[in-house]
């Protein structure tokens, strides 16, 4: 409940900084910046991350990067999902699905060598930090 009332809270203190800009007007100069589009950025990107119980950013490549989300349920049983963002800036999800145990890290490798990264999830169960497990992800 809580959460929810922070996300809905900040939602509407964006509204309010966008709403209250005087350069609305204007027409963009290259060169320039929006202080108060930055800004709303930044506040809304920071709650989207904190609203999750892991979240990470892999990066390809400059024009391509996956997000890593642990959420939903406890710490022993909940879901994940990997996010691909690319270029054309459309959102998608290659791969979701329920773990047990939390998301104690993500990264990228390609340990079968053919030149294309691999996204591994390493899954720690709660009570006992020795035991993991991973899943794999191959990037297309």
């Amino acid at each position: 409940m809580t959460m929810k009332y922070n996300l809905l809270l900040l939602s509407a203190i964006c509204c309010l900084l966008c709403a209250c800009t005087q350069n609305q007007n204007q027409i963009p100069v290259v060169g320039s910046l929006d202080s108060t589009a930055i800004a709303i950025d930044t506040v809304m990107q920071k709650g989207f991350e904190s609203s999750y119980e892991f979240h990470k950013t892999l990066t390809v490549h400059e024009k391509l990067v996956y997000d890593v989300v642990g959420y939903g349920g406890s710490a022993s049983a909940g879901e994940y999902a990997i996010l691909r963002r690319g270029a054309d800036n459309k959102t998608d999800t290659v791969m979701k699905g329920k773990r047990d145990g939390i998301i104690a890290d993500a990264f990228l490798a390609d340990s079968n060598n053919n030149r294309r990264e691999e996204i591994y999830l390493v899954i720690q169960n709660p009570s006992n930090s020795s035991q993991k497990k991973s899943l794999k992800y191959e990037v297309k």
